[in-house]
């Protein structure tokens, strides 16, 4: 009887640990599946008309407001940003779950840089200034630890470039494109993919809301940029999460995180 209970027990001991093989820290994790299946279009704006302008609110960053507009330029319907000493953001409101995997594309260009590229700068607040910039900014209760992904178009700080805000460091900043150039730039980003890459771990809360955002205001010059083609895509396509939480007696009890599917919209200050 001894050597069926010792087998028994090897059994047992080798389910433990296949159970156990992905808990780090109180957190129980699945194993990451390759993404598969299509992306849906959660949201789009071409910027053709002025009522899409109106999805979007406007959060001032200094006495003067960046001009948004709805332009024809070059023959084509675009949303038009010139800031003239200023430094405002428009900014759209929309809950997507830290679940689904999201790609965010558009595309842009720059007419004018702000001083000429001579100040430009990732470290100084007196020369953060860019020509065009997108904001992807993610869930927090408190405004303090808001953290967001800044993606720019700089003119002289090479494509690639990767830094954190002078301002906080909780906004990583990533250049995607350097220079003048005559031809639209399309841009098309993993969202999950470059939060772990900018912060160095997962992505931890939902994306709350998506920015454009001109300025010239640091620099005390001007500049102007163009954006057409926002497109929010998501993909339900991650394993859940369990989290184990103690009960008064010190045993773990595993508790399911749900997907939100359709979350309940809050206001955020960018």
């Amino acid at each position: 009887m001894r050597p069926i209970k010792t087998f028994k027990f090897c059994i047992i001991v080798v389910v433990v640990l296949i159970a156990g093989y992905y808990i780090h820290g109180g957190l129980i994790v699945q194993k990451e599946i390759p993404v598969e299946g299509e992306y849906q279009k959660i949201k789009g704006f071409t910027f053709s008309s002025t009522s899409e302008i109106e999805s979007f609110e406007e959060k001032l960053f200094s006495r003067k407001s960046t001009d948004y507009g709805i332009s024809d330029h070059e023959g084509r319907k675009c949303l038009e940003a010139i800031s003239k000493e200023s430094a405002s953001a428009i900014v759209y409101k929309q809950r997507i779950s830290r679940d689904k995997d999201v790609l965010i594309s558009w595309e842009w260009k720059v007419e004018e840089f702000p001083s000429g590229g001579e100040m430009e700068s990732l470290k100084k607040k007196e020369d953060f200034d860019f020509a065009a910039q997108v904001y992807v900014i993610f869930y927090s209760k408190f405004f303090l630890n808001t953290k967001a992904i800044q993606y720019v178009w700089a003119e002289k700080i090479p494509a690639g470039t990767i830094g954190s805000s002078p301002y906080t460091s909780k906004v990583k900043v990533l250049v995607l494109e350097s220079g003048m150039s005559e031809a639209w730039k399309m841009e098309k980003r993993n969202i999950r993919e470059d939060f772990l890459k900018l912060f160095g771990y997962a992505q931890e809360k939902d994306i709350a809301a998506i920015a454009f955002m001109t300025d010239s205001d640091s620099t005390r010059s001007s500049s102007r940029a163009y954006y057409s083609n926002l497109i929010i895509e998501g993909l339900d396509a991650l394993p859940v999460k369990r989290k184990t939480k103690k009960n008064g007696k010190g045993r773990g009890a595993e508790v399911e995180v749900k997907k939100r599917d359709n979350p309940v919209k809050k206001d955020f200050e960018l």
